[in-house]
């Protein structure tokens, strides 16, 4: 929802919002696992080789693509959104680790 129209609705019903946001977002995790987890199990007995990265790997992916994270965030900063904060929350959830490899798909007109 956008800001425009959060703005719109009573205080009762951004409360309930508020309130509901973190079942919501605690459902919305557990399917993207049980989803993710349902395309490996097809993917495996199709044939196909799925490669885990191993944590040097991971390590390095982090860091390389750490500077796209800190670009995006300054962007959204520079036009009044919580960028910083949103990936500070993000690095937090993935285990408050800065070289945590994060995937989010950012849409192309930020």
């Amino acid at each position: 929802m956008n800001l425009q129209t959060w703005n719109k609705l009573p205080p009762d019903i951004q409360k309930i919002f508020d309130e509901m946001s973190p079942w919501a977002q605690k459902l919305h995790y557990d399917l993207g696992n049980e989803a993710g987890a349902r395309a490996e199990s097809v993917s495996v007995k199709a044939g196909n080789v799925l490669n885990k990265l191993t944590p040097e790997e991971k390590a390095r992916w982090a860091k390389t693509t750490k500077p796209l994270g800190d670009t995006w965030a300054t962007n959204m900063d520079a036009k009044g959104l919580p960028g910083k904060a949103l990936l500070d929350e993000m690095y937090k959830i993935a285990g408050g680790h800065k070289d945590t490899v994060i995937e989010f798909t950012v849409p192309p007109f930020f």
